[in-house]
């Protein structure tokens, strides 16, 4: 997975988390002030920098589960969204590339 903000490719469902988590967990900072007023501005710019990051990540998830990075508006419905982290991807190639590799095999090979 060398450059995450590329549409095309696929990313299995452990690989989603780990590009999505940071996004949400900024959300939540923000939404509920867990941190002081002075962080807020960072915060609010870590939060803004991940925004494409995520996109991506659910853009790629969608093609790794066979259907059109469009579907990945299905993260706006809340808890629907699960949807992308726990289906199951095709375990073969299909129109968007071929299956992603495991995250150790990554670690292995240097992509």
């Amino acid at each position: 997975m060398r450059n995450i903000l590329t549409l095309k490719g696929r990313l299995s469902g452990r690989q989603f988390v780990l590009w999505y988590l940071p996004t949400v967990l900024l959300g939540l900072v923000l939404k509920f002030n867990l941190v002081a007023s002075p962080w807020d501005g960072i915060i609010g710019l870590l939060y803004l920098i991940s925004l494409p990051v995520a996109v991506v990540a659910a853009v790629r998830r969608c093609h790794d589960l066979g259907h059109s990075g469009w579907f990945a508006l299905i993260t706006l419905i809340p808890l629907v969204g699960w949807y992308l982290v726990f289906k199951e991807g095709n375990p073969d190639a299909n129109k968007y590339g071929p299956a992603p590799q495991p995250l150790w095999a990554q670690a292995h090979t240097g992509q």
